[in-house]
């Protein structure tokens, strides 16, 4: 199943914040999905491939890294953006070193929020670009390369026709 780049998984234990953020990003526009638990998150992403994860830190059933992790098994194109309720100096800092590029604060400032989105679908977007480029690209390169193998085995350029007396 090919993702659909406006498609944002919501992975909260809080059913308020899956509930008013759905609303939200809806009124936006995007298509959302939620889980209450990382593992249900995991579940719904393999299905629904989602562009973008807002990932809450602090889940039931699983510690955010091995969900983020998770997440990027299934694909690593896919941007997190990480929300919590308790941010810490020490949070902020090990999710940037984790690969997290944005950091989101319950309650949430909903102007940021739409920035970060944005932000987090624009490098998605920008990412998946590049790499149907390159695909793109290496198959030119490929055909290429056997139109002049062809040529190879043929006669050289202006000895296939006599020359004039």
């Amino acid at each position: 199943m090919v993702p659909s780049p406006e498609t944002i998984l919501i992975i909260d234990d809080e059913e308020v914040v899956c509930e008013s953020l759905t609303e939200y990003l809806t009124e936006k526009g995007y298509r959302v999905i939620s889980a209450l638990s990382g593992r249900e998150g995991l579940a719904l992403l393999r299905e629904h491939k989602a562009a973008l994860v807002l990932l809450d830190k602090n889940l039931p059933d699983m510690n955010w890294t091995s969900v983020t992790r998770g997440i990027w098994d299934i694909d690593y194109r896919t941007r997190v953006v990480m929300i919590t309720g308790y941010p810490s100096r020490e949070s902020l800092m090990e999710a940037m070193n984790m690969g997290i590029s944005h950091y989101l604060e319950k309650p949430f400032d909903l102007n940021r929020m739409t920035h970060v989105i944005t932000r987090a679908l624009s490098h998605y977007y920008l990412r998946r670009s590049c790499e149907e480029t390159q695909k793109a690209m290496g198959e030119s390169t490929d055909r290429l390369k056997e139109f002049i193998d062809k040529l190879g085995d043929g006669p050289a350029p202006g000895k296939n026709k006599p020359l004039p007396n």
